[in-house]
């Protein structure tokens, strides 16, 4: 077990009295391109430091390391994380908090974050917001600087044999895997880029569409697919 609080697993930040992190948390699935799962927290109870109201609220972006432990943790607040919003005196932002599956085809999960008591338009009727999450860079420089990875992959659908065409510049090795659409690794499988690689997908029991994270010598690739049954 490994706990994520003020001081502990890695968090860098604090809360006030009554904060109520962890009012709800959701899955974001790999969201940095490390291989490991990443989540979202609610804190609706947040106190504006800047102000003399009471539950503003906030929410959360924390990348995990793969013993639980928090790699970087991201504030999304009036003018923090990328918000553009105005959170206000009792708005309880973050008190529900979703994953949305990717809308605008970047290959990265939005998330939908609810303010219950939102002022505007009218006293407390409550609004919920769509964030387009653009993705986390990799810290590392090898990472940063990796030319971008071109691989096909087919057949898309696909029932059984799913085939990857690296060509023949890339480096010889890579790592696929595949997650569901709530961000678990159902499969991952180490690939020689030029024998005509594939992996089975016969296994997967739910039709539906699914993202592929293929790791090139650094360079990282996401691809939707979709598996028929």
């Amino acid at each position: 077990m490994q706990e994520i609080g003020e001081g502990q697993g890695g968090f860098t930040d604090s809360f006030n009295v009554g904060s109520n992190f962890g009012h709800d948390v959701t899955n974001l699935g790999d969201i940095d391109g490390d291989g490991i799962n990443d989540i979202a927290v609610g804190e609706m109870g947040y106190i504006n430091s800047d102000s003399s109201g009471n539950f503003y609220g906030r929410a959360w972006v924390l990348l995990l390391n793969a013993n639980g432990t928090v790699k970087k943790n991201i504030e999304i607040n009036s003018g923090k994380g990328g918000f553009t919003g105005d959170i206000k005196s009792g708005d309880r932002f973050g008190w529900s908090i979703a994953k949305i599956p990717d809308l605008d085809g970047d290959s990265v999960p939005e998330l939908a974050i609810a303010a219950p008591n939102d002022q505007s338009p009218a006293n407390g009727n409550g609004v919920v917001y769509i964030l387009f999450l653009k993705g986390v860079p990799q810290v590392s420089v090898a990472h940063i600087a990796a030319p971008a990875l071109q691989v096909q992959v087919y057949p898309n659908p696909a029932n059984s044999m799913l085939h990857f065409d690296f060509g023949q510049t890339a480096p010889s090795e890579a790592t696929v895997q595949l997650f569901d659409m709530q961000g678990r690794l159902l499969l991952s499988q180490e690939l020689q880029t030029h024998s005509n690689p594939g992996i089975d997908v016969s296994g997967i029991n739910t039709a539906g569409v699914y993202y592929l994270q293929i790791n090139n010598n650094g360079s990282i690739l996401h691809k939707k697919i979709l598996i028929e049954k």
